[in-house]
């Protein structure tokens, strides 16, 4: 009977072009795959699931999924896991553990896929060097330098250098209005997640609102130093799609060379610009891999605020960058050839070094030795029409904040988008589009098969 691999989305923003890749390559392999909305994907995992299938999971340590993977495990499902974001928070990664409480949230998986050497280092030394630790990287990292220059080629020369020409990329992280506005939500989940109370993320969200409000006004003294001092134009990119009105407000300074760019992927962003600044994120350690200037703004942003964040001198994205010191400035430190204290290196393993989709295939075949072989297409069981009324009508009216943020983090998909990302991707796996089957099964939840 055909196996399935299921790759769930938590953040299209952040992950899903890396798992549709992924998928993709997948089904060159021979393999069935469903990927997209975590919630639609578990649900058909939970349905249709069977002793072989694949589960692939973003997040170590949540009590809330705890459940539903105990389900699949029982199942005798292969679970697989990797820290999407959280594993390149901090230098220290086992003080990063038991900040998240992620130190006992290993125990279930079959494979667990490291970012690099120090997370790998630190696990195996935690778990009597168990075998089912690969450094190998991750979906994300697979797609960042050589493969991202290919994926993106055709987008980086029609669409973004015709556009925005000679710029500087700035990856603001300004979201804690958004936050605040879903703080209740948000308590839920690192309740789930962390075990921090709702009134704990509700002080923490007013506290970073505040902060941003006193960084705006820094914000504006460095984009007016660019522009006077430099010829580049500046791309805003938003952290998130639908709350950019403190970019907008930014891109008023000089219209015609400030853009706002919300729709395209930032990897072709990142390659086609000449330097990229950022606020504190994993953008930072993509843009390194890159070969590209990488500028850490935040100690020059809270240079007069009253709330400062200190914790940010223990993070990854601003130990591999060069910092923009407060009372400085970016143009000037443009120019000069100035290298970050800490390698990236010690935190990526680059597909450079090592070509993480043969390496995880080969991982994944020696826990399923026929989870590739091509079978008949299979039809999938879907929850009862009455079921997802109920369920939507619930969503909307009892946990609309949850439902609105989920939104923000998921908008719906089209098919087309997806259609359009197998053409897209899979030449480079030396495949054409026409050789895929792409049916969608729920809210920009898809069924990938090669025909």
């Amino acid at each position: 009977m055909t196996n399935i691999i299921y790759i769930p989305v938590e953040y299209f923003r952040r992950e899903f072009i890396a798992k549709a890749t992924l998928a993709i390559y997948l089904s060159i392999q021979g393999a069935t795959v469903v990927i997209g909305h975590k919630w639609y994907v578990r649900r058909t995992a939970m349905l249709n699931g069977k002793s072989g299938d694949v589960y692939i999971h973003n997040h170590a340590n949540s009590i809330n999924d705890a459940e539903d993977l105990q389900s699949l495990k029982d199942r005798n499902f292969i679970l697989i896991g990797y820290e999407d974001e959280g594993a390149l928070d901090y230098v220290d990664y086992k003080k990063q553990l038991y900040l998240r409480n992620q130190q006992n949230g290993f125990e279930k998986f079959d494979m667990w896929l490291c970012w690099g050497k120090n997370e790998y280092a630190v696990l195996r030394q935690l778990h009597d060097n168990s075998t089912k630790f690969k450094c190998i990287g991750t979906p994300r990292s697979a797609v960042w330098g050589e493969v991202g220059k290919n994926i993106w080629a055709k987008e980086i020369t029609k669409v973004v250098e015709p556009k925005y020409r000679n710029y500087v990329l700035i990856a603001t992280s300004f979201h804690s209005k958004s936050h605040l506005s879903f703080a209740t939500s948000i308590g839920r989940l690192n309740r789930i997640y962390r075990g921090n109370s709702i009134d704990q993320v509700l002080e923490q969200s007013a506290k970073e609102a505040l902060m941003e409000e006193q960084m705006i006004n820094q914000m504006h003294v460095l984009i007016n130093d660019l522009l006077k001092e430099t010829k580049f134009n500046i791309v805003l990119r938003p952290y998130f799609t639908r709350d950019s009105e403190i970019e907008n407000q930014l891109q008023l300074i000089n219209p015609e060379r400030i853009f706002i760019e919300q729709n395209l992927d930032i990897t072709p962003l990142i390659i086609a610009a000449r330097a990229v600044l950022h606020m504190g994120s994993t953008v930072a350690i993509e843009s390194i891999i890159n070969d590209k200037k990488t500028i850490f703004i935040r100690p020059f942003l809270e240079n007069q605020s009253s709330v400062l964040h200190k914790d940010y001198e223990h993070l990854v994205s601003s130990a591999i960058s060069i910092p923009l010191a407060p009372n400085s400035k970016c143009s000037t430190l443009l120019d000069l050839d100035t290298e970050p204290s800490v390698q990236v290196s010690n935190f990526v393993i680059s597909n450079s070094e090592i070509n993480f989709y043969s390496e995880f295939s080969n991982h994944l075949k020696a826990l399923n030795h026929t989870i590739f072989d091509k079978k008949s297409y299979i039809k999938l069981k879907k929850a009862p029409f009455h079921q997802l009324i109920i369920y939507r009508t619930f969503t909307f009216l009892k946990r609309s904040n949850l439902y609105k943020y989920d939104r923000l983090k998921r908008p719906a998909l089209r098919t087309k988008f997806f259609k359009m990302l197998v053409q897209k991707v899979s030449p480079f796996f030396g495949m054409y589009h026409s050789e895929f089957k792409v049916q969608k099964i729920e809210r920009s939840t898809y069924v990938l098969t090669r025909t």
